[in-house]
């Protein structure tokens, strides 16, 4: 096995443990195929494994790119296979054959299962092109059906055009159903930063915060999973401003969580930006990132939009604003002006009309005089 692992690249491990890994179910009385295929995921995909039974209804996928990193890692070949075996033997047994055929061709049976998960469109064009989604300023909504949910683990699979043709409903359709099942199924929950801190911490809020007013909030759903996909349920920017008092900006913690800040002018779009940008290539890992952007959401003009957007737009209205004064002011001097030439006018009218009055007065006098 070490002259086999030393001489043995990618593409021979593939077809090797495709080849042994297909053996080995058919040995323990499964009648699967094993072929290698590349899978597609958000932020990126990896090669797979993928593992069908014969009717073609049922598969999974093992992640090779891993697998082929433990063994050049010196992990015993026979024994990866026969954990491979091990999982794929498992996860047959836990799916149900009569769900999973109704899941890929009974919307009925879909329906109660959607929810949303929003992603990076730029890191995800490939994807994007086999899945119904809908854009939100540079990330894609895009829909799941829930399989099962552990403790911090959610087992779901993305719709595709595919399943949405088999469906026979629109996107449209899919959008609506999905909108209005998702809030219920993974509600939103919305904590301030002290308060997550705090509870990881082992301290009260209070303890933590020391009186200070919260200004940052974490916005996702119960069991941390996807929730990032918040954001585009209905009423969510609503009713989080109506929680912070006001405009506040959206920071793109993951796919998995947002962070809320005030909007109170303490921070510009290109300070938060940074912030996001640090965050990303100091902490998250690429596969839950979601964005490099930082977002605002105007809660008099109810406009959600990237923050340097929402900076060039209140530039260009407070210069609007400005403009009309100034034209404002214009048309008032030129009103005062009519009035004072109006006045003007008036007044030498009124001279005039007194002068001929004076000078009938002077005629009249006059004519007495030679009587």
């Amino acid at each position: 096995l070490t002259k086999r692992r030393d001489r043995m690249d990618f593409e021979t491990f593939q077809k090797a443990f495709a080849q042994d890994v297909e053996e080995k179910m058919n040995d323990r009385g499964y009648d699967v195929t094993a072929t290698v295929k590349e899978a597609e995921l958000p932020n990126g995909g990896y090669t797979a494994l993928n593992v069908t039974e014969k009717d073609g209804l049922i598969g999974m996928n093992i992640n090779l790119d891993e697998r082929y990193q433990d063994f050049k890692d010196g992990v015993d070949y026979g024994i990866m296979t026969r954990i491979a075996a091990d999982e794929l033997e498992e996860g047959f047994n836990m799916l149900d054959r009569a769900e999973m055929a109704s899941l890929s061709t009974d919307y009925n049976a879909v329906k109660d299962k959607l929810s949303l998960e929003v992603i990076s469109t730029e890191k995800n064009k490939e994807l994007l092109e086999t899945v119904p989604h809908e854009q939100m300023e540079d990330m894609s909504v895009v829909y799941r059906v829930r399989l099962s949910e552990k403790e911090n683990q959610l087992d779901s699979i993305l719709v595709t055009n595919s399943m949405l043709e088999n469906y026979g409903i629109t996107a449209d359709q899919l959008k609506a159903d999905a909108l209005e099942n998702a809030p219920k199924v993974f509600p939103v929950e919305v904590k301030g930063m002290t308060e997550v801190l705090a509870d990881s911490m082992g301290m009260t809020p209070e303890e933590l915060s020391g009186g200070q007013p919260e200004i940052m909030y974490v916005a996702s759903v119960e069991n941390r999973v996807k929730g990032a996909g918040v954001l585009a349920y209905p009423d969510f920017l609503e009713d989080a401003a109506e929680k912070l008092g006001g405009d506040f900006y959206v920071l793109p913690s993951s796919i998995h969580e947002i962070i809320l800040v005030k909007d109170e002018g303490q921070f510009s779009s290109k300070e938060l930006e940074d912030m996001v940008i640090d965050v990303n290539a100091s902490v998250v890992n690429p596969k839950d990132q979601l964005t490099d952007t930082a977002y605002h959401y105007d809660s008099k003009d109810h406009i959600f939009e990237k923050a340097d957007r929402f900076e060039q737009r209140m530039t260009e209205k407070a210069a609007q604003k400005n403009a009309e004064k100034i034209a404002a002011r214009k048309s008032e001097r030129v009103s005062d002006k009519d009035s004072l030439r109006d006045s003007l006018k008036d007044k030498k009218s009124k001279v005039k009309q007194k002068e001929a009055k004076a000078s009938d007065v002077v005629k009249k006098n006059r004519g007495g005089e030679t009587r």
